[in-house]
This record gives structure tokens, sequence and C-alpha cells, in this order.
């Protein structure tokens, strides 16, 4: 299949033409959109399984924070990729009902599905867009093992979410073997000069 049909054509007649309307630069398969001090960012990933003329290909999203970065000590990226954005996800965490990846096998099939990927990536970007500040977004990324989040909140010296933050993570794998080293990676994040007791609700502020 003849890719400007394929992959190429639904990037280059659907997927560009609406993320640039809403205020994305392109730059390869990377698409970014600056918000001041936060830029959303939309890639491509083709599968590297793809042969012949069949494509899968995932679309991943997310919002990086120059003030984020600073705060924690990181590099604060011109123009970030997806791997530098601390809040990272897959299209379908963003709009309801989009498939996990996508998959173009001939013509008809590109054909159909420009349309349908467009109005997901519509509704993601709006979503990205509700994340309006560095707070907001560490508290979108406050699940799991969240030590970015701990990092953000320790260096603005928000004890109290810091302290929610490591409850939260102790009571989800506190009972797991690797705990202790969790733990111990949470820990390493506090300044010693503070006195701060980030897991008693009692400790100094």
């Amino acid at each position: 299949m003849d890719d400007s049909f394929g992959f190429g054509g639904v990037e280059r007649d659907h997927v560009r033409p609406l993320l640039k309307s809403l205020g994305f630069r392109k730059r390869a398969l990377v698409f970014t959109r600056s918000r001041g001090e936060l830029t959303d960012v939309v890639s491509l990933q083709r599968s590297a399984g793809n042969i012949g003329g069949h494509v899968r290909f995932y679309v991943n999203c997310g919002v990086h924070s120059s003030e984020f970065a600073a705060a924690i000590g990181d590099t604060v990226a011109d123009r970030p990729r997806e791997v530098d954005c601390q809040f990272r996800c897959r299209l379908d965490e963003l709009a309801p009902g989009a498939p996990q990846w996508f998959e173009i096998d001939d013509e008809d099939a590109a054909a159909s599905l420009g349309p349908l990927l467009a109005g997901y990536l519509d509704t993601a970007a709006r979503a990205l867009g509700t994340v309006t500040t560095a707070d907001e977004l560490a508290h979108r990324i406050s699940g799991g093992v969240a030590i970015e989040a701990f990092r953000y909140r320790v260096a603005t010296a928000d004890w109290a979410s810091a302290r929610d933050i490591y409850r939260s993570v102790r009571a989800e794998f506190g009972a797991e073997p690797r705990w202790a080293r969790i733990d111990a990676i949470l820990r390493s994040h506090l300044p010693a000069s503070t006195g701060v007791v980030i897991d008693d609700a009692a400790g100094a502020e």
C-alpha cells in the first residue's frame, strides 16, 4: 500500500491539520503546543513490528511543566518530547472510546480511520489543556509510585501534599517486598535539615 494513502496520509490529511488548528507545531511525528510554562505533547509511535502494508501505531500524550522541572532540578527542555513530560499517557486515557492502538492494512482502513482519529485527538488535546499549573500537573501524577510528584511537593515545601502522596504510596505498596526500596527512594528526596517527619501527621512543618 502506498504510504501516501496509508499511515502517512492519515498523519498528513487528518492528524496534522487538526492539531495545527489547536495550536500545535510539528517536528517529525511529535506535535507540541506551548502554553506559557506548560507544553502539551502528542506523538505518533509506529510499532517496531510493522511489515509490508500493515501498520500499527500508538498515540502518546503528555504535559511538560518547566516550573515543575526547575523545582526538582531537572533540565528544562525548550521543546520537550513525550518522554520529557511529567504527565504521560496513551490517547485512550484521555479520549473515551479510543483504542489502545490503531491499525492500517489497506486504503479503505486509512480512509475511515483518519476522521475517527482526528475526533479522538480533538478530545485529548482539550483534556491536556485543562492542566493549567504545575500544581495541577503534580496532582494528576500522584497515583501509583508517584516519585516525581513527591519530589515536586518536597521542593515546593508543600508538606501536607507530600505526606498525602507518601501515605497513598505506602497504602498501595507497603505490603510488597519492594516497599523498602520505594520507601528509601522517597525518603532520599527529603532535605535532612528541615526535620520533617513525612510519615507522621504530627511531624514538623
